[in-house]
């Protein structure tokens, strides 16, 4: 199978090519697309089109799930911290990189600490431990601890590491336990 392209033909009316043809690639976004062939009025461009289903990730992101809206309290449970890969459509079910392994970090254990889940390597269970503030995030590295790098948009691998943005939680008071009698003397 050989390269696949993608053509969008643009109508014109101006005299400057140059400038026309600069015009229609800002307004196709740039996104890889080249002039490929001009025919009187009319400018043809094209750009390469990824294989089909190549869900090959080109980022990472982090989420928190559960209940966590960045709100919790000493007495949630069962709140994650989970690791997405987006592929270049933005879709965030592309897999994750060959090799990659997951660690997940605190920056503040005596608030939040958190660790891979036994069921899925890219989901961190998130336990409150105390009142407070707290970075939640992750690394992505091979099984030696070694980035694995992002790729080029043509595939190839890049000097960028893949990374999370750490995401802020928030561990407030749980509720009050047992009764509260009041004596008066």
């Amino acid at each position: 199978m050989g390269t696949e392209w993608e053509y969008k033909l643009v109508s014109f009316r101006q005299e400057d090519d140059q400038w026309l043809i600069e015009e229609a690639l800002n307004a196709l976004g740039r996104k890889g697309w080249e002039n490929y062939l001009e025919y009187g009025h009319v400018l043809y461009f094209k750009r390469q089109v990824a294989p089909p289903n190549s869900n090959q990730a080109v980022k990472a992101q982090l989420s928190l799930g559960g209940k966590m809206a960045g709100q919790i309290t000493v007495d949630t449970t069962n709140e994650t911290a989970t690791v997405e890969f987006v592929d270049d459509k933005g879709d965030t079910n592309a897999a994750p990189p060959a090799g990659a392994v997951i660690t997940f970090t605190s920056d503040n254990e005596a608030v939040a600490t958190v660790a891979a889940s036994a069921a899925n390597p890219l989901v961190g269970d998130v336990t409150p431990v105390g009142e407070g503030t707290a970075n939640i995030g992750a690394t992505i590295a091979d099984a030696s601890g070694n980035p694995i790098f992002e790729p080029n948009p043509d595939g190839t691998p890049s000097t960028t590491p893949f990374t999370v943005t750490p995401d802020q939680v928030t561990v407030g008071p749980g509720q009050a336990v047992g009764t509260v009698e009041i004596l008066s003397v």
